[in-house]
């Protein structure tokens, strides 16, 4: 039975992608909070490891040599993480989001002859096979928006984060990259807010903000026009935008209280639409919208869904290729996979088993 380890086991997505894999092979559950990973004490299948540090990581992947890393933890960690598991030579597929170029790695993943497959989740991930397996030469634009929120939205934020808070805060700071025109265009990522309509019955009105999802895509695809965009209720994007034209939203103060709230745990809902456009006026879409269910989160389910799919993909076809190789570049392969496990969730996949 092959061997996969979970480093971030004992968080939301690392939890969710731990106990289902379980039932597929053996996992080595890693975290670095013991208390987080005592639910899978005596867990048929799941083999716990607490590691503290990184040098603790590594030996202990180097003592149990797994088939597969699978990575999910905090952005502001994952970059120093990933580079030492490549280092070691083991495949991954990531989930995390770090702000650095994942093709940074492509050097030393092609000298270890590992695989490296970033950005595994819904978004970026899913997102970024969609746009692969939309594209023409005809296409002209491909514009994704996803946002997890409360179910029950309540003063003060109208906003409790999915997965990490802080990591959830910084996109409102980090500058968002969009093609425009067949450019790359950097801009701040509350200047601009998209009101839709394409949903109905929300306890509040949709908006969108750019963020800076896009990432592989600006490398791997030649639409003239993309761009991600993260969806919030109204009430909450009011509070940010108050902050952010006061100037007091870049402050310890700020983020601070930010964290405090959004970080208490509520049921959510995910809401996810993406399209393209081609020249001759044509296009395509996708939308949804999820319900928590059981204990795992929304946002949890289907980002660890997607990763689930990739794995599956490996853990079968056993592909004979290595390198940085984002998620759009092997979509036709994986899709397939991914679909089967969104579904088992409860997300209508419907025409997409056609692509």
């Amino acid at each position: 039975m092959s061997l996969v380890a979970v480093i971030g086991a004992g968080g939301q997505v690392g939890s969710f992608i731990t106990e289902k894999l379980s039932a597929q092979c053996e996992v080595l559950a890693i975290d670095v909070s013991e208390d987080k990973l005592s639910k899978f004490e005596g867990v048929n299948n799941i083999f716990v490891l607490n590691a503290n540090e990184t040098d603790d990581l590594i030996k202990s992947l180097r003592r149990h040599c797994p088939l597969l890393v699978v990575v999910c933890i905090p952005g502001s960690v994952a970059f120093e993480v990933v580079q030492s598991v490549i280092e070691e030579g083991f495949s991954i597929v990531d989930v995390s989001f770090y702000a650095e170029d994942s093709f940074h790695f492509q050097e030393i993943v092609q000298s270890k002859r590992v695989l490296y497959i970033p950005d595994s989740g819904i978004a970026p991930g899913f997102t970024n096979m969609l746009a692969s397996l939309w594209y023409s030469d005809n296409a002209l634009s491909f514009r994704a928006y996803i946002g997890g929120l409360p179910q029950n939205p309540t003063p003060p934020l109208f906003y409790n984060a999915p997965f990490n808070a802080s990591d959830s805060f910084d996109e409102y700071l980090r500058p968002a990259r969009i093609k425009r025109c067949g450019n790359i265009e950097v801009i701040e990522p509350l200047r601009i807010v998209e009101w839709l309509t394409e949903f109905e019955d929300t306890p509040f009105p949709l908006g969108a903000i750019y963020t800076d999802g896009l990432r592989t895509l600006l490398k791997t695809m030649e639409y003239q026009d993309m761009a991600e965009l993260t969806i919030r209720y109204k009430p909450h994007l009011d509070y940010i935008l108050d902050a952010y034209f006061k100037r007091t939203l870049n402050t310890s103060e700020t983020k601070e209280s930010f964290v405090k709230y959004a970080g208490i745990p509520t049921d959510d809902v995910t809401f996810f639409f993406a399209k393209t456009t081609y020249r001759d006026g044509s296009s395509k879409e996708f939308r949804f919208v999820h319900f928590k269910q059981g204990w795992h989160s929304s946002m949890a389910s289907l980002t660890g869904s997607v990763a689930l799919g990739i794995v599956d993909w490996y853990l079968e076809e056993k592909p004979d290729i290595y390198g940085v190789i984002p998620p759009e570049l092997i979509a036709q392969s994986t899709i397939s996979y991914v679909l089967r496990r969104l579904e088992q969730v409860g997300v209508d996949v419907g025409e997409l088993k056609r692509l």
